[in-house]
């Protein structure tokens, strides 16, 4: 069970069985209803995307700046007579000509004040999304919480209070990290790939090409690992929800496991519990 998926119950279907929109609309359908969370904080989104954009078309920048580092410098060690120019880049030599060496600390200022821009920018970014993570999980868990409360006591004889809060409070804190980091770095790397593949494609299509032909290969054993990920994960959280279970029986029933002299007994059920 999923916290959206929980957080779609309360509806009684014909059948007597519990269930919600996200049951039948999938991931999908999960990860629209979450990202509707993100819409109040839209203009941070927007202005995290533009400066995540800013990221990558500086690093690209850093990029290109090695061509004409690398052809100045190899062809004044006098390792190589002359060294060809890649094509379709922009000309640095015409506006930096490396034979001069104030030209050299022009390139160097440059890479300098790209790889700070860079940074802000990509500081700023990580904030943003930072604080919308924040602040959606927020509204997320108080919206879910109001939701438990007004369900029925048949829903809360389905679910153990232990499993509820369990999902309350490691799922949320999850979709957080989601939001603030994994979403942000998907996004920002996304941008950085674009910009990179145009450069290679103006360097070499041909090579491009083939090298983009590695790309299914990399789509089939992600999503076969983020499988795999994705059940250890579930089975990590069963596994932490049967070990509160078992503790809150046993500590809130502390006095009759004393009165029973059952403390041996219980050790080894938690005990199982911890390692399934």
């Amino acid at each position: 069970m999923s916290l959206v998926s929980l957080h779609s119950e309360g509806s009684r279907r014909s059948d007597g069985s519990w269930g919600g929109a996200a049951s039948r609309s999938g991931r999908w359908g999960e990860l629209l209803r979450l990202l509707s969370y993100v819409r109040p904080y839209w203009g941070a989104f927007v202005l995290a995307l533009f400066l995540m954009n800013a990221v990558a078309v500086l690093e690209g920048a850093l990029r290109s700046l090695l061509v004409p580092i690398s052809d100045g410098l190899l062809a004044s060690s006098g390792v190589i007579a002359s060294v060809p120019r890649a094509k379709n880049l922009v000309d640095f030599h015409r506006y930096l000509p490396l034979e001069s060496e104030r030209s050299w600390y022009l390139l160097a200022a440059l890479m300098i004040l790209i790889t700070m821009a860079k940074g802000a920018a990509e500081f700023f970014s990580n904030y943003l999304m930072a604080r919308i993570g924040q602040r959606a999980v927020f509204d997320l868990r108080c919206a879910l919480y109001e939701h438990l409360l007004r369900q029925s006591a048949p829903f809360f004889s389905r679910y153990p209070a232990n499993v509820l809060t369990s999902h309350l409070v490691n799922d949320v804190e999850k979709i957080e990290m989601a939001v603030s980091r994994t979403l942000t770095d998907a996004l920002r790397e996304s941008f950085t790939l674009v910009v990179f593949l145009a450069i290679v494609f103006k360097l070499n299509w041909k090579l491009a090409l083939l090298a983009l032909g590695l790309g299914p290969l990399v789509y089939h054993a992600t999503v076969y690992f983020g499988r795999h990920l994705r059940r250890t994960g579930r089975r990590v959280q069963e596994g932490y929800e049967q070990i509160l279970n078992v503790a809150q029986e046993t500590l809130s029933g502390n006095l009759v496991v004393k009165a029973f002299g059952t403390e041996a007994l219980e050790s080894e059920r938690f005990r199982r519990a911890a390692h399934a």
